[in-house]
């Protein structure tokens, strides 16, 4: 340890009690600089507390600004995911549309493909049923000319009683309605007839009906109109080989006449078809059957047997019924294709009470114009309208 003389303590101590102003002005001059280290200190301190304070804020800047770029990048980031599933998203529906739109082009090229050959199966078939079809019609037009010279034969009942006229108008272009007269031993024997169907099957029957017809008056020399019905029902027996047992019914309604001009007599014999006779009111009855009284004439009618030909149920006779005429008397006889006609306003059947007005109203007319207004009433009430069935019709004046 360093030892410090006594004297030398001595002397100081003497000095500093001695001389106080010494003293005080070196404890003044110790304080200042012990003031002035301290403030320099503080001095130092406040600069490094300064520069402290200015690196921190600048750190906080670029801590800001680092994460404010990080923040940015992080937006960026996430609206570059976006736009990428967006992107995707597109693509995906592209190429779903892309899809779509091959698919949908593929299928039309074949429905166009599938189309163009249905198109083509379509028109070969089409002209093959053209080709068909004009067969059958030409075949149809020469079996309409064979079936107008079988009624042409029938046809000079126009020169045997002038004052007539016939009306047929097949549904199709051959009919199952036909006509018939025979002059046969001073008598002349006329019928119309509607058989079953209409078109070349009815056609075929009445080729039968006309045949049967010739057969029994010519051949058998059977003038009756009772008897003529009863064989021509037994010729279709044994043509059609047909029975009472039988699903399918084929056979004709007639009306048959036999007319002795000279004695004004008239014989007739129905199957199913009536025969409509007008006559004056001043005239005797021909009938009880009255149909329509008008004031001039009253239209009568002569009853049918109920039972077609070739119907063989049960076989009844047919009726005959005896009449003389008187001058001016007009005879009908027509086919149910006439009253059966859809037309006129309401699209509804003619009928057959508006027929009876009507033959009464025109009985006392020119035969010429009976003709025209049957004829006409017809066409104007059927129109536009398809006809339903073959249509025959004839009137006789005495």
């Amino acid at each position: 340890m360093l030892r410090i003389p006594t004297t030398c303590l001595w002397l100081l101590l003497s000095l500093y009690f001695l001389n106080p102003t010494a003293v005080e002005a070196n404890s003044l001059s110790t304080n200042t600089n012990q003031q002035g280290l301290i403030n320099e200190n503080n001095s130092q301190n406040e600069k490094v507390s300064l520069e402290e304070l200015s690196d921190k804020k600048e750190f906080d800047d670029i801590l800001k600004e680092k994460e404010n770029e990080i923040e940015l990048m992080r937006k960026q980031l996430k609206l570059q995911k976006r736009n990428l599933i967006l992107l995707f998203i597109i693509t995906f529906l592209f190429m779903v549309t892309i899809v779509i739109a091959l698919c949908d082009l593929t299928c039309r090229k074949r429905a166009n493909q599938l189309l163009t050959a249905q198109k083509l199966e379509a028109q070969e078939q089409k002209s093959t049923s053209d080709k068909k079809a004009r067969s059958f019609t030409e075949s149809l037009n020469y079996a309409q000319r064979i079936q107008k010279a079988i009624l042409r034969n029938s046809l000079h009942i126009l020169g045997v009683l002038p004052d007539s006229f016939i009306l047929l108008y097949p549904k199709d272009i051959v009919s199952g309605d036909f006509y018939w007269i025979q002059e046969k031993n001073n008598r002349i024997l006329f019928a119309l007839a509607d058989c079953t169907g209409h078109g070349v099957p009815g056609a075929l029957m009445s080729i039968i009906g006309t045949y049967g017809l010739n057969r029994v008056v010519n051949e058998l020399n059977i003038t009756s109109p009772g008897e003529v019905l009863h064989n021509v029902n037994h010729l279709f027996e044994d043509s059609l080989k047909q029975r009472s047992s039988s699903d399918i019914f084929d056979g004709m309604d007639i009306a048959l006449c036999s007319y002795n001009p000279k004695s004004m007599e008239l014989k007739y014999s129905g199957a199913n078809l009536p025969l409509l006779i007008c006559r004056s009111n001043t005239q005797p009855h021909p009938s009880n059957v009255i149909l329509r009284k008008g004031k001039t004439h009253t239209l009568y009618s002569m009853k049918p047997t109920k039972q077609a030909i070739g119907s063989f149920s049960e076989n009844k006779a047919f009726a005959n019924h005896s009449i003389v005429l008187e001058k001016d008397d007009v005879i009908y006889l027509y086919s149910d294709g006439y009253t059966d006609q859809f037309g006129g306003p309401d699209g509804r059947k003619f009928k057959s009470q508006p027929l009876y007005q009507l033959l009464v109203s025109i009985c006392s007319l020119p035969i010429d114009d009976q003709k025209q207004i049957v004829e006409s009433t017809f066409m104007k009430w059927k129109g536009n309208a398809q006809q339903v069935d073959d249509v025959s019709f004839i009137g006789i004046k005495i």
